[in-house]
């Protein structure tokens, strides 16, 4: 009786009896059923989309239809328009979450940026920021991931600056980069810029961190 895993422990029986009441009231009794909500299950609906990368065309198949149907007949399928428009929404309210917290909860911040060519031959850039929260723990954001129209070092440069300036962040520690020499220009505009923000450490000395993985 001192075992733990024995079954016949008043303690066990105890613990087992929230969860083996709470599932035979709910399937032998609809008043514990929560009530439907379009737009809360429609919500949970685009967070799938979002989380699995699905196409936006999935949400109007054939066979989809008949599996949301079959749970929920009340449900009204959204179409991959409005589908697109609301994950565009739900991006604003997240990133306005993001915007109160790091105001809150981020000293400074470490950006990266990296460039690539994919083999569409498009160029695309991505910006991405790490900080020590107040919890003391490591935090991960991707700020922006985006396609790159222009080649000119400034004006990606200017395009980090506007995004900084979107997001508020001006507390900035340092900026990761590859070693390259085409890098130069853009690390010369950003700490200029950061400059007159006021906020470097050590003017600036050690704004510009060479990836070491590139090195």
């Amino acid at each position: 009786m001192r075992c733990k895993e024995n079954p016949n422990r008043e303690a066990f029986k105890r613990q087992k009896l929230p969860s083996s009441t709470t599932e035979r009231v709910s399937v032998g009794h609809s008043p514990t059923i929560s009530k439907f909500d379009q737009n809360a299950s429609r919500m949970k609906l685009v967070k799938i989309f979002v989380k699995s990368e699905l196409p936006f065309q999935f949400v109007e198949d054939e066979d989809s239809y008949d599996f949301v149907w079959s749970l929920q007949p009340r449900f009204k399928v959204p179409s991959h328009t409005t589908l697109r428009c609301e994950m565009w929404e739900l991006y604003e309210k997240e990133k306005t979450k993001f915007k109160n917290f790091l105001s809150k909860h981020c000293g400074r911040v470490f950006l990266t940026t990296n460039t690539w060519t994919s083999i569409q031959n498009l160029s695309y850039m991505i910006l991405t920021t790490y900080f020590i929260g107040n919890d003391w723990k490591l935090h991960k954001k991707i700020l922006t991931f985006s396609q790159r129209t222009c080649h000119s070092e400034e004006l990606i440069a200017k395009h980090v600056e506007a995004c900084l300036n979107n997001w508020e962040l001006k507390r900035v520690l340092s900026v990761t980069m590859d070693i390259a020499t085409t890098n130069d220009v853009r690390v010369q505009y950003l700490k200029r810029r950061m400059l007159s923000w006021k906020f470097l450490v050590l003017k600036g000395e050690y704004v510009y961190m060479c990836c070491c993985a590139h090195i």
